[in-house]
């Protein structure tokens, strides 16, 4: 008889925490939250720019980051779920990832 297999566990989403959107030049910082764990994250902005032009807004950054807020949190939470963060702790939205996770959700 073959021992029950519990399956992967796979970590709840990432939340965006409310107040801790930075605006870099390189991008927007935010931290983010599994419901454990606090973790930083950042989306370049190229990454930003592209997800812009793809959902055809026009704008500062900080409304672009506020209309397309789902769609990062998305994408956080599917890259953070692949296990991909840096050895740093952040995990970093970069345009590679924008392909690899889609533009959009799929549902």
């Amino acid at each position: 008889m073959e021992p029950y297999r519990i399956p992967p566990r796979h970590p709840a989403s990432l939340l965006m925490v409310a107040g801790s959107v930075k605006l870099l030049p390189q991008g927007l910082a935010f931290e983010s939250n599994d419901g454990i764990k606090t973790v930083p994250c950042c989306i370049s902005r190229d990454a930003l720019l592209d997800l812009c032009g793809y959902h055809g807004l026009n704008g500062d950054d900080g409304e672009a980051f506020k209309a397309l807020g789902p769609q990062i949190e998305r994408l956080v939470s599917e890259k953070y779920r692949a296990g991909r963060i840096e050895r740093s702790g952040e995990l970093t939205i970069k345009p590679a990832d924008l392909l690899l996770y889609g533009f959009e959700s799929a549902y």
